[in-house]
């Protein structure tokens, strides 16, 4: 079966954005071409597998501008890999993000991705303590922090945290006005 770019590059975009699985990418076009397509699970990943093997270079591009950048952002999700947690971890700017495969999220296993060694600003991240060994400063994500305000508020009955919590909400909104 031969399927055009659009499908392929739709399907890579599902798969690592969506983050769906093969199955239910194939089963999608299938439904979507009235199961004249014929796509299976085996060519989803073959989509992206090629993809993967082509973006090298892009990847090592992005992850070199990334370090022109005072100030980036990571994270991290589970993954399940053949039954055992696993982990994307990104790393961002307004405009880039590259993702990383990963089996833990250590100080060891960060140190097998070049780029945290390398970058020489300000990560921000939610409080994950194997990350304050790379960059040279750490901030943490708002949302993180509106989080545990949230929490201090509702279980301690404190007001002050509410009130914190309003400021952080209004100089993100003012942010928002001019960007």
């Amino acid at each position: 079966m031969v399927c055009g770019a659009n499908v392929k590059a739709l399907a890579a975009v599902l798969y690592s954005e969506g983050v769906m699985s093969n199955d239910r990418i194939a089963d999608f076009f299938n439904a979507a071409g009235n199961d004249e397509l014929g796509l299976s699970a085996g060519s989803v990943y073959g989509f992206c597998r090629k993809l993967a093997g082509n973006a090298g270079e892009s990847i090592l591009n992005l992850e070199e501008g990334l370090l022109n950048h005072e100030v980036v952002l990571t994270d991290a999700t589970t993954a399940t890999v053949n039954g055992e947690q696993n982990y994307v971890r990104n790393f961002s700017i307004e405009k880039a993000v590259v993702y990383r495969a990963m089996k833990s999220k250590a100080i060891d296993a960060l140190k097998k991705i070049d780029f945290p060694g390398k970058f020489s600003g300000i990560l921000v991240h939610d409080h994950e303590t194997a990350l304050y060994h790379f960059g040279t400063d750490h901030g943490e994500c708002n949302v993180h922090t509106i989080r545990y305000l949230r929490k201090n508020t509702g279980e301690a009955g404190h007001k002050w945290s509410a009130g914190r919590k309003a400021l952080l909400c209004g100089m993100n909104r003012e942010r928002k006005k001019h960007y």
